[in-house]
């Protein structure tokens, strides 16, 4: 059986030659520590702008609030206004059913004259 040589983790092969380097500890902690702030000011600068985001969207669910608000208000007004008016149409209607229409008018007045002047043909 081969036995084989444990290897380092912190060891890198170089590809231009075959000598094996190792990696300062340090360095290397400095570099992980670097990449996990360069992500958290990514992450920071996302939530920065979906922060923004979301005050929009706020104001402008603030302001649909408010002209729903008012269009109901204005709906209830239309509402009590349509009420007065169908009232007020029943009674006009129940007035002009109790007075005579024109067109009955017109030819009663026609007989009328037809009759005085067969009367007065007549005297």
């Amino acid at each position: 059986m081969k036995k084989y040589k444990k290897s380092n983790p912190l060891k890198v092969s170089s590809f231009s030659s075959n000598k094996k380097k190792e990696i300062d500890p340090y360095v290397h902690f400095t570099t992980v520590l670097e990449g996990i702030r360069s992500d958290f000011k990514v992450f920071g600068e996302s939530l920065a702008y979906i922060r923004d985001k979301v005050d929009v969207l706020e104001r402008e669910m603030s302001e649909l609030k408010e002209r729903v608000l008012n269009l109901e208000i204005s709906q209830s007004i239309m509402r009590e206004d349509i009420a007065e008016i169908k009232i007020e149409l029943k009674e006009i209607r129940a007035i002009l059913t109790q007075k005579a229409d024109i067109h009955q008018v017109d030819n009663l007045e026609k007989r009328v004259v037809r009759i005085e002047e067969t009367l007065s043909a007549q005297e």
